[in-house]
């Protein structure tokens, strides 16, 4: 089978994050499914930033931050 690949793009909040998550659950037994999802950090309302989640390990790391003090990763990888 050949691999295939999908991004898919659109404006915050729009439901892109829930919309990938429903189709990968919905054919995650007839297919090998990877990637990532980005999830949004907030703290007191503000967003500061965003962390990357692997679907297939559930591991989250930090992607994006406004701080300066904090390096962001990919999971998986180390620093």
């Amino acid at each position: 089978m050949i691999p295939v690949k999908v991004a898919i793009s659109g404006q915050p909040g729009t439901g892109k994050t829930r919309t990938v998550l429903r189709i990968a659950r919905m054919i995650e037994d007839k297919f090998q499914i990877g990637g990532f999802t980005t999830h949004p950090i907030e703290e007191d309302g503000e967003l500061i930033g965003y962390n990357l989640k692997d679907y297939v390990t559930g591991e989250e790391e930090l992607s994006a931050s406004v701080r300066w003090d904090v390096k962001p990763r990919l999971p998986g990888r180390t620093p």
